[in-house]
């Protein structure tokens, strides 16, 4: 079981996934960064879910949106 820093790292991402799966973007947003800032700047799953958190808002899946993501280009 992750502790310190590592399990703070992991509780901030889980509730960024939470807030993505709930479409609050700017909150999701707030939770990758802080996952970045924080912990670890580097992390390929923060930035990942920034870059799918700003291509939702415009325009946003709507209510019947399952979590899913669906890639456009290779």
């Amino acid at each position: 079981k992750p502790e310190g820093a590592t399990a703070e790292m992991v509780r901030t991402f889980e509730k960024g996934l939470g807030q993505y799966k709930a479409q609050q973007w700017d909150e999701a947003i707030q939770s990758f960064e802080a996952v970045r800032l924080s912990h670890k700047p580097n992390d390929y799953a923060s930035t990942l879910y920034i870059q799918r958190c700003q291509e939702m808002t415009a325009p946003p899946p709507g209510p019947d949106w399952a979590g899913a993501y669906t890639m456009t280009t290779k």
